[in-house]
């Protein structure tokens, strides 16, 4: 049963690991927009945001 339990033991930490980092993806980016022109940084941060919302959902 132990064996069994295992992948999802895994999923587990990769779903905090990828959290984790989202996390602090969104607190760069947004300190890029406080120090740049925030028109030009926009379009990335919405596309990298809607491609990894499936995952962290």
């Amino acid at each position: 049963m132990r064996f069994f339990l295992i992948p999802f033991e895994i999923m587990r930490m990769l779903m905090a690991f990828i959290m984790r980092v989202s996390v602090i993806m969104h607190v760069y980016i947004v300190r890029v927009n406080m120090g740049m022109p925030f028109c030009n940084v926009q379009p990335n941060t919405h596309l990298t945001f809607s491609s990894s919302a499936p995952i962290v959902n």
